[in-house]
């Protein structure tokens, strides 16, 4: 949780870092026009890809079975889509990047060893936080 929390504190102050630096490079029209159109790809991708997952798991539901890596896609989708909200080159390119099946494919393989992992080990715990 600590690392998290860093994470949130150093995070927008590297993003901000580059973003000034771009502009003293490219100009500052630039930057801002760079920041929105990759802003605007990764919402239609994550747009696009939702919609195609959804569609597959109604497909998969509709067979009888469970969606099981459909729903991790989705979940990997919805975190590249909290990525491209949040304003910043290296989100945006993280979040764009997880975006591409390819890579979201690897991505969800790698997620599930590591949770057959923790689930082998014992030592996954599923909490709900407390406010």
């Amino acid at each position: 949780m600590r690392w998290l929390l860093i994470f949130f504190i150093i995070m927008p102050i590297v993003e901000l870092y580059i973003l000034v630096y771009l502009s003293k490079i490219i100009g500052f029209w630039y930057t801002l026009f760079s920041v929105i159109l990759i802003g605007m790809l990764g919402f239609h991708l994550a747009r696009s890809q939702g919609f195609l997952l959804f569609k597959t798991a109604r497909r998969e539901f509709a067979l009888g079975r469970v969606p099981g890596n459909e729903v991790l896609d989705a979940l990997i989708v919805m975190t590249a889509g909290l990525l491209l909200i949040t304003p910043g080159l290296i989100t945006d390119t993280v979040g764009v990047t997880i975006l591409i099946p390819r890579v979201r494919t690897r991505l969800r393989n790698i997620i599930k060893q590591w949770l057959l992992h923790q689930i082998k080990l014992g030592t996954w715990k599923f909490n709900i936080w407390r406010l």
